[in-house]
């Protein structure tokens, strides 16, 4: 291409010379006679010239065409048939193209990125305009304000219509920013608005119900607390002053003393569940799991209960063959303890309470251990069946404290069972008995 370009300017440049060259010697040497005189006319002249131009013009446009093809013909990833004038350039515009490239591939990735964030986040995140038109909002936004269509490209309105809330968002969009809760169907959200670069607005929604369940647990749980010891300190201090004081008749001293020793037993299994629950929480509070048979386990609980039995007058039955499990013994040895105790102390004279312990490998479901214990006692109303599970929870507060019940037993239970990652589910009549279903993993 370089060779053809070359060879047309040096065949043009070498007919100009000739021609000019030609006239030179025509026009002032004469020798041409009446040839000579037609060039030395000025038509003539002027036609040569516009001949002279045209020639160039041609000469011109055939010379920009190659050039013009040869470039768009250029391949930018290996550019290797260019002219070397241009090289240089070619390079530069190579070198802008891939940067360019690689720039837009990163902003690709941010965006991406960014969206996958945005659309995964655990909080609701809300970008509106300054005209009030929600730019984008993600799901967990959707759920937490219950919206019925998704808002992208709509007015914030079609968001949630709370007045407080529009107003928190106009003050955003004014450059102030503002906190509010909002309470929906027993759900806390924590919602915060911020003014953006853009004069837009932010809106960052957080889901508080668990938090706020678990200080409003934290609160009763010291109340209760409190309580508990409360009954047994005053009652230890009341019959030891009497003693101290030498108030008390001899002959009650025994009794006193014996008041004070039950209350001290009482209150030190309290605080011994209290820090039991604690250590709960801690999930591996407890170390590693070992191969256990709840059969023999469950063995063991009932001949530790058989005293209390014999003296409530309840049958206790065990029905079950080797079902053998990973687990924590101590916790496991803990939960049957509370859940057979409890079927016992809440029995009537000459009732009964059955443990059943099964184990299920059927080919849909994991292998499992399950355990029932239900009794003929007292039972517990529906009405207060969810609750059960509440930590200082009890039913009846006068039987609770003649049997020294403190409430922590079940929510002993419901912990256990739930460090093992199974199920619970209780079912009772009120006079008719309890009967308790766990389900654990093997």
């Amino acid at each position: 291409m370089r060779r053809r370009i070359f060879i047309a300017l040096f065949i043009t440049t070498i007919i100009g010379i000739f021609i000019t060259a030609f006239l030179a010697i025509a026009f002032f040497s004469g020798v041409a006679g009446h040839f000579g005189e037609m060039i030395r006319s000025i038509p003539f002249l002027f036609l040569l010239c516009i001949l002279l131009i045209a020639i160039t013009y041609g000469v011109a446009w055939w010379l920009t065409h190659v050039i013009a093809t040869a470039i768009n013909k250029v391949n930018f990833d290996a550019p290797d048939d260019v002219y070397d004038e241009l090289n240089e350039f070619f390079q530069k515009i190579i070198r802008q193209r891939r940067q360019i490239e690689n720039h837009e591939s990163e902003l690709w990735v941010q965006s991406e990125t960014s969206k996958s964030i945005i659309e995964n986040m655990q909080d609701g995140f809300v970008i509106v305009d300054p005209t009030g038109t929600v730019i984008t909002a993600n799901p967990r936004a959707l759920a937490l304000f219950e919206a019925d269509q998704n808002p992208d490209g709509k007015n914030i309105i079609c968001l949630l219509t709370d007045s407080l809330f529009l107003d928190k968002v106009n003050d955003a969009l004014s450059g102030t920013g503002g906190m509010m809760t909002l309470r929906k169907h027993e759900r806390v959200v924590q919602v915060s608005f911020l003014p953006s670069a853009n004069k837009g607005a932010i809106i960052l929604a957080t889901d508080n119900t668990e938090r706020d369940r678990a200080e409003k647990m934290r609160r009763e749980f010291s109340a209760n607390v409190s309580h508990e010891l409360k009954t047994p300190l005053t009652t230890i201090g009341g019959f030891s002053e009497l003693i101290m004081e030498g108030i008390a008749n001899p002959k009650d001293i025994v009794h006193f003393a014996t008041r004070i020793n039950s209350q001290a037993k009482h209150m030190g299994h309290l605080i011994e569940n209290i820090l039991f629950l604690s250590k709960l929480d801690e999930q591996d509070a407890y170390g590693t799991f070992v191969s256990c048979d709840i059969v023999e386990i469950a063995t063991e609980v009932i001949e530790g209960l058989c005293h209390i039995a014999e003296k409530q007058q309840v049958k206790v039955t065990l029905v079950g063959i080797q079902c053998v499990m990973n687990c924590n013994k101590l916790l496991i040895y803990e939960m049957l303890m509370n859940l057979i105790g409890n079927a016992i102390q809440y029995n009537v004279s000459g009732g009964k309470v059955e443990v059943i312990i099964e184990e299920d490998k059927s080919v849909n479901a994991e292998g499992r251990c399950h355990i029932t214990v239900s009794d003929t006692g007292i039972g517990i109303p529906k009405e207060e069946q969810s609750r059960v599970f509440e930590r200082f929870y009890r039913v009846e507060q006068s039987r609770c404290r003649k049997t020294g019940g403190a409430g922590l037993g079940l929510s002993i239970v419901s912990h256990i069972v739930r460090y093992h990652k199974g199920t619970i589910e209780l079912s009772s009549e009120q006079g008719k008995g309890l009967r308790v279903d766990v389900s654990l993993p093997l």
